[in-house]
């Protein structure tokens, strides 16, 4: 039976390399501040390959401060556009040679403050938050003093769209892509609308809501209701639901974000309603899952999986990569809107 991980040591890399074994580590482990002459780490690099040494990666972690690991937080690991985010990380993650962990939070701020107090034990090169966190003063106190923790011990931090004090950013069109979304509708000749608005602790539903409700109002239009609740389909059916027992239908109905949509088309259809005869639906987002859709639905376009790249090359550094780089956007309007 072949081996899967070779059983070579350290110690015999740098007697094959002729090295001691402090230097074999510097090249093999990294350390910080330290370089091998480079005729002695070819000799090293070119010993452990014969041998099929594995580094350890505890040992690398101790010698260089961090480790290897990227660790994606997501409030739910089955959104769509959190797998897009994962998928990102993944490619640039892959190309440097680093290991993507993902841990699922939910959107508490104190469960968000427990993962990270897990992570900073581990000493991981990166966490990339995505989605944002709701709680009370306490709790978000609580989740700022560990990002400073983390970034003391060489841990870089970086939010997509996530709003946290003092760490790198990048930026989703929150505003800008909904207002551009309420100048299509409009233009549609859409004139009422109701806003299933998702939580009001939540930063980014609550951008989008001022912006549809700012562009619409000042283009002649007119907000029936505003609907709050989570960020989730059943959250959304439910409002529909409720909005159904209680008078005449908007021209649309904007969710700000992809469950949401889903959850409202489900209502629909439940109550023999067209879409979008009957009623239009639009949302903020477009995973995969609103195109494939019958009928497709309009939505603010946001390429998820650059956000998770991006993110990425923040991590590491990359100088090529702007310090709070705006993710693009591109509305896409589709048979959910149709007059």
């Amino acid at each position: 039976m072949s081996k899967l991980l070779s059983m070579s040591t350290l110690s015999e890399v740098a007697e094959r390399a002729g090295v001691s074994l402090a230097t074999a580590s510097r090249v093999l482990n990294g350390a910080a501040g330290r370089t091998v002459r480079p005729d002695l780490a070819e000799r090293v690099q070119t010993a452990a390959d014969e041998l099929k040494y594995v580094p350890h990666a505890g040992a690398q972690a101790m010698a260089r401060g961090v480790s290897n690991i990227v660790c994606l937080l997501v409030n739910d690991i089955a959104d769509p556009y959190s797998a897009a985010v994962a998928a990102g990380i993944g490619r640039v993650a892959t190309e440097n040679r680093l290991l993507m962990a993902v841990t699922s939070t939910g959107s508490s701020a104190a469960n968000r403050t427990a993962a990270l107090q897990v992570l900073a034990a581990q000493q991981v090169r990166g966490v990339i938050i995505a989605g944002d966190a709701h709680g009370g003063n306490p709790d978000r106190a609580e989740l700022s003093t560990c990002l400073e923790t983390l970034r003391a011990n060489d841990t870089t931090v970086v939010s997509i769209g996530a709003g946290e004090v003092g760490v790198a950013s990048v930026q989703l069109p929150d505003q800008i892509g909904t207002k551009h979304l309420a100048e299509k509708l409009l233009g549609a000749g859409h004139r009422s609308f109701v806003i299933l608005a998702g939580p009001v602790d939540r930063a980014s539903a609550v951008q989008r809501t001022k912006a549809f409700t700012e562009t619409v109002e000042a283009g002649g239009g007119r907000i029936v209701t505003t609907m709050t609740g989570g960020f989730d389909r059943a959250s959304a059916e439910k409002s529909v639901h409720d909005l159904l027992g209680v008078g005449r239908l908007p021209d649309v109905i904007f969710a700000t974000n992809d469950l949401q949509a889903l959850g409202a088309l489900r209502a629909l259809r439940t109550a023999n309603l067209n879409v979008p005869h009957d009623v239009g639906l639009a949302a903020f987002g477009d995973s995969g899952a609103l195109s494939d859709a019958v009928p497709g639905i309009t939505s603010v376009s946001v390429d998820a999986s650059l956000a998770g790249e991006l993110a990425t090359r923040l991590v590491l550094g990359d100088e090529n990569v702007a310090p709070e780089p705006v993710v693009p956007h591109e509305v896409r309007m589709r048979e959910s809107t149709r007059n």
